[in-house]
This record gives structure tokens, C-alpha cells and sequence, in this order.
């Protein structure tokens, strides 16, 4: 007998919060409640005074270590104010690489040495780390690439893609 009154006293309480919920919205929503509740951005910036959108800058950046702020105006930070450290800019040398492609790799389980089947400009090698094939010299061997380095510039192959 209780569970049958709990059960349709809750059943009528999922009616009315159901039908509520159903009303409020094919009704909309109309501010006739007339309760008016303020964004939080508008409540902070009242309580401090502070303009919306107003920068502060007497704090140092940490994205800009290398950057000095000598004095901050109202809303502007005039570029001739940031003091940039002077970096010499070497220029980029590009370095052109041969035709490559990494076939493959074999373990030498006597000497635990890798050893590697490359193309290189449509030659078959069997290289190891440390071979010198023209100007290319072997850096590292993996199961799935190979790192090879030219005039201090390193690159890396993937096994079946030609680059």
C-alpha cells in the first residue's frame, strides 16, 4: 500500500516538473520573473573600478622574459617602450638532400649492431651507424626510420617513403 501512494505521488510530481519545464518552453523565455542578474564580467570591473578591457602592464611577462617594459600609457603600450634584446640572426643554409628511401633493417645479434638497407639516389647500401655514403653519414637506425645527417644539417627518413 505505501509503494503504491510513493509511486503516484511521484509520478504526479514528474507530471508537474515535466509540464513546467514544457511550458517555460514553448512560452520562451519572458523576463516577467523581473529578476535582473548582472554578468559576472560587469560585477568584477564595478567592484574595482576598473574599465572593461583595460590592460595592466606593471607586471613582467613570462612569455616575454627577454622583453623589458620601461612605463605603461592609460590603454596603449607604445612598441617604442618594449626594449628588445639584440640576437644575431644567422641565416637558414638549406642543405639539399639526395633521393633517399629506407627499405628496411637488420640486428646483428654476434656484434649487436644494427645494419640498414637504403636507396640512395637509386643505389641499393648496406650501412651501419657512422657510414659515410657520398655526403651522407648515418646517424641512428630504428625499425621504422633512419636519421642521416649532411653538412650539419639532420634528417629523417621513414621506412617505404621517398623523399
Amino acid at each position: 500500500m505505501k509503494d503504491k501512494i510513493l509511486k503516484v505521488g511521484l509520478a504526479i510530481a514528474l507530471i508537474v516538473i515535466w509540464g513546467t519545464i514544457i511550458s517555460r518552453i514553448i512560452n520562451g523565455n519572458s523576463d516577467e520573473d523581473g529578476i535582473i542578474i548582472a554578468s559576472k564580467s560587469e560585477i568584477l570591473t564595478s567592484e574595482k573600478n576598473i574599465k572593461p578591457f583595460q590592460l595592466l602592464v606593471n607586471y613582467s611577462d613570462p612569455f616575454l622574459s627577454n622583453y623589458l617594459v620601461k612605463e605603461a600609457v592609460d590603454n596603449m603600450v607604445d612598441s617604442s617602450l618594449l626594449v628588445l634584446p639584440e640576437v644575431e640572426q644567422k641565416p637558414k643554409k638549406y642543405v639539399r638532400f639526395p633521393l633517399v628511401e629506407y627499405q628496411g633493417m637488420s640486428k646483428n645479434n654476434q656484434r649487436y649492431q644494427s645494419v640498414a638497407l637504403v636507396k640512395i639516389d637509386r643505389k641499393t647500401h648496406l650501412v651501419e651507424v657512422g657510414t659515410l655514403v657520398g655526403e651522407i653519414k648515418v646517424i641512428e637506425i630504428y625499425k621504422d626510420s633512419i636519421k642521416v645527417e649532411k653538412e650539419g644539417t639532420y634528417k629523417t627518413y621513414k621506412k617505404g617513403i621517398k623523399k
